[in-house]
């Protein structure tokens, strides 16, 4: 069957669609596909553009969702370097302070303040990394 996401973009697809006094109707097919994958088809019936306007519509908003993501996960990136920047510096200056850090299951211990400050700086950008990955396959 469909996954979940293709579910919600075709019921918002059609919700707005069944509320156009152009669309005079909607075919929806599935087809199963080699590998046990499925493909939905949504046809709507309605003069010419209408359906462009409603497809152009849900891509802006997909991309505007899209856009607020890469401008969190920029953020996010540039304040991992700057830890990491800050740590390099605290080490070449010696900077001594006795720390102990337990994150995820990971304890590290350092007497030099630089050192866990890189340490963080690398866990976030790991972790950024993997979710990005993640929300991609999605």
């Amino acid at each position: 069957m469909p996954d979940g996401d293709a579910d919600r973009d075709i019921d918002a697809l059609l919700e707005r669609a069944l509320n156009d006094p152009t669309v005079h109707g909607v075919r929806i097919t599935e087809k199963s596909l080699s590998g046990g994958e499925w493909r939905r088809e949504v046809t709507i019936l309605t003069n010419a553009g209408a359906v462009n306007k409603l497809l152009e519509a849900d891509q802006q908003t997909k991309m505007k969702k899209l856009g607020l993501l890469y401008l969190v996960v920029i953020g996010i990136f540039v304040l991992a370097v700057i830890f990491i920047a800050a740590g390099l510096g605290l080490v070449a200056l010696g900077a001594t302070g006795t720390t102990q850090v337990d994150i995820f299951g990971s304890k590290i211990s350092s007497t030099n303040v630089g050192i866990v400050s890189i340490f963080l700086g690398a866990v976030v950008v790991l972790v950024l990394i993997r979710k990005v990955i993640g929300l991609l396959k999605n």
